[in-house]
Parts: C-alpha cells; structure tokens; sequence
C-alpha cells in the first residue's frame, strides 16, 4: 500500500492535521479509494485536571502511548473507476473539512481525547489503575 502525505492543516487550537491519501488498485480499473485523516495529540497532565487520580493517570497513559495519542479518521468507497478517483478522493475531503474539521478543531478536543483515552484504559485494565 503506498501512503502519500496530501495536506497538512494547522488548526485552531493549534494542532496539525495530516490528510492522507492511502488509495489504492483492487482489481483492474477499478480502485479502493481512501482518506485517512491523522491528529497526534500530546498528553499533557493539565487535560486530566478533572481526574481525581491524574498523576497515576498521567504516568499510565505515557507509558501505554508515549508522548502522544493518536486519532485517525478514515473514508473509504469501493470499486471507483480510475478516471473518477481524483473527484471522489476530492469529494471526500470536502465532506470531512465540511464536518469533521470544526470538532477536531474545539479548542477541548485535545482534554477530550486524552480523557477518553484514560477512561477507556479504565475500563479495559482496570488492574493498572487499582492501588497496589
């Protein structure tokens, strides 16, 4: 699969967002047409200010990702003609830069994500969160 960086978008609260394009050939003329939409988000102590276990949380949640947590945001359509792939990889796009973009842009979405992540790895471990 070859992976090509398309565009990067600097966004309002400051994070980038890479959009790539990760299409490809099925068969013949005949293509998977994908998008994928990537944002690091650093893991900062102060997006878990509402945690009552936050330095645990904190050290729990660099050890499991490192310096980072990623979200990926994929639009993919099946069997596209090869003389439409630039329009629907276009069309693509716009519907995410239309609607995707605003949300990943609020200026809370970094604390979100981060908190959603820690919540997740409470549920799914809850042995690495319980004192010991």
């Amino acid at each position: 699969m070859s992976e090509k960086l398309f565009e990067t978008i600097t966004l309002d609260n400051d994070l980038d967002l890479e959009i790539w394009d990760l299409s490809r050939v099925i068969a013949g003329d005949r293509w998977l047409v994908s998008l994928e939409a990537r944002l690091n988000v650093p893991i900062k102590i102060e997006h878990l200010e509402t945690l009552p276990d936050k330095e645990k949380s904190f050290a729990i949640l660099k050890d499991t990702f490192g310096r980072e947590i990623s979200y990926r945001y994929n639009q993919e359509k099946f069997f596209v003609d090869k003389n439409k792939k630039r329009d629907v990889f276009q069309e693509n796009l716009e519907r995410l830069k239309k609607s995707v973009l605003q949300y990943l842009s609020r200026p809370d979405f970094a604390r979100k994500l981060v908190v959603s992540k820690c919540r997740e790895m409470k549920a799914q471990k809850p042995h690495l969160f319980s004192e010991s």
